[in-house]
């Protein structure tokens, strides 16, 4: 979808900021040459990144499970909510790079995270690697009106993966007896939300300007094709004209070419007189004297 049908399918739609925290937990790969592995989280403008994991093989292909240390990113986006309270898609790219080469590229939908509390997921790539489990929140920015979205027992569905060994309550983020995991997960957290709801950036002079423009080019595209239209409409005319001088100058070249067969007629029969004059001046023979001139 282009930039002006991505604004127009959004004009009337509500916009609602909602911060989106992403954590990569284990990356199953075959590790084909040593050396350097990174994830790249990409939305919009900003790309996030792990730090680097240096993997080595044995021999031939490896086949590694790469666990990452507590890598975590978070943002606050706006999502288009329709009047039916679904939300618009949201892409987010998910690009793996190893031994300075683009191992896999995989392109997520964010709004099917939206208010469904902390989901594990098992992501099939493509290429070398195998599979991504990852750890994805999309949630109000403010604490207080999380438990209002927060999905009902009824509604939330286990995503189950072979990489997954916690039950429910830990999917949810809910502790488990003896794991302090959420201790430090949600100190981060704490830490990474904004100290103010960010601000929706209205859209709708730029989209007005945008229509205007659009109008404008198809006002000029019209009258560019009325002008066309002109244009071909005499060219018609003029070889019309053309066809018709053609015909002209043919009938003249006729009634000239009669005129010449008329006059070589006439020339044919003053000389044949003037033949029937030379005979007769022959026979009388002086008896009558014919002034110079009849000749």
């Amino acid at each position: 979808m282009d930039f002006l049908s991505k604004q127009m399918a959004r004009v009337g739609k509500q916009n609602v900021n909602l911060e989106i925290n992403f954590q990569p937990l284990l990356l199953k790969v075959n590790v084909t040459k040593p050396g350097e592995y990174q994830l790249f989280f990409k939305r919009g403008p900003q790309t996030n990144e792990t730090k680097k994991y240096n993997l080595d093989k044995s021999s031939g292909m490896s086949i590694t499970e790469l666990i990452f240390e507590n890598e975590s990113f978070t943002k606050v986006s706006g999502f288009y909510q329709e009047k039916d309270g679904t939300f618009q898609e949201k892409k987010a790219v998910i690009l793996i790079k190893g031994a300075g080469d683009k191992v896999c590229e995989h392109t997520l939908d964010l709004a099917k995270y939206i208010h469904r509390g902390p989901v594990k997921e098992r992501l099939q790539l493509t290429g070398t690697a195998y599979h991504l489990d990852f750890e994805i929140t999309v949630q109000d920015p403010d604490p207080a009106k999380r438990v209002i979205n927060a999905p009902k027992e009824d509604d939330f569905q286990l995503n189950e993966n072979p990489y997954d060994h916690r039950d429910t309550k830990a999917i949810r983020g809910e502790p488990l007896p003896g794991d302090e995991s959420h201790v430090k997960r949600s100190v981060t957290s704490n830490n990474t939300l904004p100290a103010h709801q960010v601000k929706t950036e209205n859209l709708k002079p730029e989209i007005d300007l945008t229509t205007q423009k659009l109008e404008q080019s198809q006002k000029e595209a019209n009258q560019l094709k009325q002008t066309l239209e002109d244009l071909q409409k005499r060219l018609n005319d003029a070889q019309l004209r053309n066809q018709q001088l053609l015909a002209e100058k043919e009938e003249s070249i006729a009634k000239l070419d009669g005129t010449q067969d008329q006059e070589n007629k006439l020339k044919n029969k003053c000389g044949n007189l003037e033949k029937e004059v030379e005979n007769l001046r022959k026979e009388v023979g002086g008896l009558y004297r014919f002034d110079s001139t009849f000749n």
